[in-house]
């Protein structure tokens, strides 16, 4: 198995992009940032891994619009995901 667990931040009593969220996530398992794969669909997601070193990709949500800026940063550097599909390619991180 890839994927270890899940986590959603409302389970933890914490709003995005709260860094609370990542430090429990983080003494929960006993890892740092660089063991991390964050798969979110939001500019809150990306914000709370922003200016870490968590490996940030964005699941694209066709219904919410992203800032230009941060959408072509993250799609240069091959971290959209856009369907499914694509999520094996995560397996080569790993």
């Amino acid at each position: 198995n890839y994927i270890t667990k899940f986590f959603c931040s409302d389970e933890y009593g914490v709003k995005k992009p709260d860094k609370k969220f990542l430090a429990k996530i983080k003494k929960e398992l006993n890892i740092n940032d660089q063991e991390i794969i964050f798969i979110g669909d939001s500019i809150l997601d990306y914000k709370l891994c922003d200016k870490t070193l968590i490996n940030f990709f964005l699941y694209f949500n066709k219904r919410l619009r992203y800032p230009k800026k941060i959408y072509l940063k993250l799609k240069n550097n091959n971290k959209i995901i856009y369907d499914y599909k694509r999520i094996k390619f995560l397996k080569k991180l790993i």
